[in-house]
C-alpha cells in the first residue's frame, strides 16, 4: 500500500491525467515493480517522474509513462535500446508482408540481450507497451488497423507519440492528430467545427482531415450531415501538393471523400444515408463539390459499393444536370473541378449539349486549372523526376464549343491575369504544341 500512496504523490496537482485503471496492474506487476527494490526506490520514481508527467501527462498515456520512466531511472541501458530501437516497436505488421525482417529481428534480439538478466521485463515492455513488436517474441501480430486505436488511446505504441516522450517536442504528424482530436471534439458543434478548421493554417488541412479517418465508428449521428457538407466545402481550400511521390495518388477531393464516406457509413440502412446526402448537397456550395459527393456514394463503378440507392443517385444526377445547365456557379473561385463538371454535363446531353458562355475571367481560370495535371517521370540511371504540366485541351476544346470560343474566353483570362503561366500554356496548345509522351 505505502508503493501505491507514494506514487499517487506523483499525480497530485497534475491536471488533465489520461490514466487507464485496465493497464494499470499488468504494467505494474510485470514492468515496474520488478525494478523496485525498496520504499526509497519508489520514492526516486516518483520524484523522477514528476516532470514527465507534468509535461506529458495530458497527451500520452500515464501508465506508458511510469513504466518508461521507471525503466529510465532504474535500468537506463534498456531504456537506451528502447530508444534506438523504436521504429521497430511501433511498426505494425501486414499478414501480407512477406519482405525481410531480419534487421527487425536483429533490433529486438539486441534490446533482449542488452537487458541480460532483466531480459523478462524488456519482453513485458514489449507485450504491455508496444504489441507491434510482439511478433518478434512470439507468435502475435498486430496489423496496421492497430495504429487508430493506438492513436486514440495515446499509447506510446503509436511512434509520434513515443518520439513525443523521447524528444519532448511533437513531431510534425502528431501535432496534425492532436489537430484532428480538437476538430473531432468539436464535430458535434457544427459551428465550431467549421470554426476552427477554417482557422487552421490551409497547408494543415489535409494531415487534420486524413486524420478524422482515425474517428470511424464514432462520429456523432447528428454531426453527419453538417461535417459532410463542411469538409467538402473545404475542399476548395486545400492546396494541392507539388512534391507527392510518383506512387502518392491523394489529392484534395480523395482526402476529403474518404471521410465523407466513414461519416455517411455511421447510417446503417440506405433509406438514411439517401435522406443524409439529399441534405447535404443542398449545402454544399460549388458544382466541383457536389458532384464528386454524388460520384463518391452513388456513381460508383461497383454499385454493391454504393451507398445511397440507384434511385436517389438518379435524383440527384438529374437535379445536378439541370443546375449546372441553368445556373453559371455561384463561386467560380470556388470551382476546383470546373472541367470534370462540364464534361459530364457534355457527356450526358451528347449532341444537345450548350456550351457554357465561359464571360468571368475567374470562370475560364477555373475552368483551365481544373483540366491541367502534372505529368511525371523518371528516366532510366537518375533519381530526377521530371514534371511537366499538361491541359485536357481536347476535352477543354469540347466542354468550351470549339477552339474558337476556347481562344476567346483564354484572351479574356490574358487581359485580366496578363501573362500568366497558365494563359501561356493554353495559347500553346492552340498554336499546335503537344507535349511528348515519356
Amino acid at each position: 500500500m505505502q508503493v501505491f500512496e507514494r506514487l499517487d504523490l506523483v499525480l497530485e496537482g497534475v491536471d488533465d491525467l489520461r490514466f487507464t485503471s485496465g493497464l494499470w496492474l499488468d504494467v505494474f506487476v510485470e514492468i515496474i515493480e520488478p525494478l523496485l527494490g525498496s520504499l526509497r526506490d519508489v520514492t526516486r520514481l516518483a520524484l523522477s517522474a514528476r516532470p514527465a508527467l507534468r509535461a506529458l501527462g495530458g497527451q500520452i498515456e500515464t501508465v506508458d509513462l511510469l513504466a518508461l520512466e521507471a525503466l529510465r531511472v532504474f535500468r537506463p541501458e534498456i531504456f537506451m535500446a528502447l530508444h534506438d530501437a523504436r521504429v521497430t516497436l511501433t511498426e505494425p505488421q501486414s499478414y501480407y508482408d512477406r519482405s525481410d525482417k531480419a534487421q527487425s529481428q536483429a533490433a529486438i534480439d539486441q534490446l533482449l540481450k542488452t537487458a541480460g538478466p532483466d531480459a523478462e521485463i524488456a519482453r513485458a515492455a514489449i507485450r504491455r507497451l508496444f504489441p507491434a513488436a510482439r511478433t518478434y517474441i512470439e507468435n502475435n501480430r498486430y496489423g496496421p488497423d492497430w495504429v487508430n486505436s493506438w492513436k486514440r488511446e495515446h499509447r506510446v505504441a503509436y511512434l509520434g507519440y513515443l518520439d513525443l516522450y523521447f524528444g519532448r517536442t511533437a513531431p510534425t504528424d502528431l501535432v496534425a492528430f492532436q489537430q484532428s482530436e480538437l476538430a473531432f471534439a468539436r464535430m458535434s458543434d457544427p459551428s465550431a467545427f467549421e470554426e476552427y478548421l477554417r482557422s487552421l493554417p490551409v497547408d494543415s488541412l489535409e494531415p487534420v482531415i486524413t486524420g478524422l479517418e482515425t474517428y470511424q465508428g464514432e462520429y456523432p449521428a447528428q454531426s453527419v450531415v453538417p461535417a459532410t457538407s463542411t469538409l467538402l466545402n473545404l475542399i476548395a481550400d486545400i492546396p494541392e501538393r507539388r512534391n507527392r511521390g510518383m506512387f502518392d495518388l491523394m489529392r484534395p477531393d480523395i482526402v476529403v471523400t474518404r471521410v465523407v464516406i466513414r461519416l455517411l457509413k455511421q447510417f446503417p440502412d440506405e433509406e438514411a444515408r439517401d435522406a443524409a446526402v439529399r441534405e447535404i448537397i443542398a449545402n454544399v456550395h460549388s458544382y466541383s463539390s457536389q458532384e464528386v459527393l454524388i460520384r463518391s456514394v452513388g456513381r460508383v463503378e461497383d454499385p454493391n459499393n454504393a451507398l445511397i440507392s440507384a434511385e436517389c443517385t438518379a435524383e440527384l444526377d438529374d437535379a445536378f444536370l439541370h443546375r449546372v445547365l441553368e445556373t453559371p456557379s455561384a463561386n467560380p473561385d470556388r470551382e476546383w473541378n470546373l472541367f470534370r463538371v462540364y464534361w459530364l454535363v457534355a457527356e450526358r446531353q451528347q449532341e444537345a449539349y450548350v456550351a457554357p458562355t465561359l464571360i468571368t475571367p475567374t470562370e475560364v481560370r477555373a475552368l483551365l486549372q481544373s483540366a491541367s495535371s502534372v505529368a511525371r517521370s523518371q528516366s532510366d540511371g537518375t533519381r530526377h523526376v521530371r514534371e511537366e504540366v499538361r491541359l485536357a485541351w481536347d476535352g477543354l476544346v469540347r466542354v468550351s464549343g470549339g477552339e474558337g470560343k476556347l481562344m476567346e474566353a483564354v484572351q479574356r483570362l490574358r487581359r485580366a491575369d496578363g501573362e500568366t503561366a497558365l494563359v501561356v500554356l493554353a495559347e500553346k496548345y492552340a498554336a499546335g504544341w503537344r507535349p511528348e509522351e515519356f
